[in-house]
């Protein structure tokens, strides 16, 4: 499928989830760069000025009722699912039922609904595969088994992945699930390893990198990301898909490339070694 690009109100429309949030932000920006009509799920946080003065129209729902989500479908060419809850503790299991409402069980609902719609493509940002030795790359069939750090969370991600693979492959969903890796970029939030990295140099205070900084992570651009969802709703076939750079970097690599940021600062880097068990990745 490919959605051609018409003026007006013959433009392709697509509906967003999680359109305030650091990700969504990106991918409504996108979608409208690229012509498309955008509507954006409003759940608690308002849309902001930019999106409303670009004709961003808003949907307002609540987990209780999809009735307004349903009806914001018609009509649809895509529905890019970005909403997420993602916990503010990751070792507290008391945020595992919210995780799973909003990051399972939101997306086969979602899901569910585009059945419905013969013709609407679904993309679904999902779980980060994470799980490739420091020197290799993954693929999409690479084992995935989150059971080592925020498994309320990934585990519900890779639960919506699922359900949404299931609504594909049995009955016929153009869904695309997009793994996203560690993402970066303008906005990101406050408590993300890439920010507090960058904080801590600009500022010329000590970088602090926790278990010896061996744990991995594959960082992706935020821009990236966007023009990848825009370029899945447009055309390509449905199925499972990493979005990453296909490299590893280790978090003390990642403190490095920070102080190197800011070399006006000498800020230092304190590597505190491993403590038992396996090492984290980056939240």
């Amino acid at each position: 499928m490919s959605v051609n690009h018409l003026p007006g109100e013959r433009a392709p429309k697509v509906l967003v989830t999680g359109a305030t949030g650091f990700i969504g932000r990106q991918i409504v920006r996108a979608f409208l760069d690229r012509g498309w009509r955008v509507m954006a799920s409003v759940h608690k946080t308002p849309l902001p000025g930019w999106m409303t003065a670009a004709g961003v129209v808003p949907v307002e729902f609540s987990l209780d009722d999809l009735t307004p989500l349903a009806e914001a479908m018609r009509g649809v060419q895509a529905v890019c699912h970005a909403a997420a809850f993602l916990p503010p503790d990751n070792s507290d299991s008391q945020y595992a039922n919210r995780c799973l409402e909003v990051n399972a069980l939101l997306a086969l609902r979602l899901a569910e609904l585009a059945v419905e719609r013969p013709g609407t493509r679904f993309l679904y940002l999902a779980l980060a595969t994470d799980t490739a030795a420091p020197d290799a790359p993954c693929d999409e069939n690479q084992l995935v088994y989150p059971a080592d750090h925020a498994p309320s969370y990934l585990t519900s991600k890779l639960a919506g992945e699922i359900f949404v693979e299931h609504q594909r492959r049995m009955r016929g969903l153009a869904a695309l699930s997009l793994r996203v890796g560690s993402c970066y970029g303008p906005g990101m939030p406050e408590r993300s390893v890439v920010s507090i990295f960058l904080k801590r140099a600009r500022a010329g205070q000590t970088v602090t990198v926790h278990d010896g900084g061996t744990a991995t992570c594959d960082l992706v651009y935020v821009g990236d990301v966007a023009k990848i969802a825009v370029c899945a709703a447009e055309s390509g076939d449905p199925g499972v898909y990493n979005v990453g750079s296909g490299t590893a970097s280790s978090i003390l690599e990642l403190a490095r490339a920070a102080t190197e940021t800011y070399p006006q600062t000498h800020a230092p880097i304190e590597v505190l070694p491993p403590a038992q068990g396996p090492a984290s990745g980056l939240p």
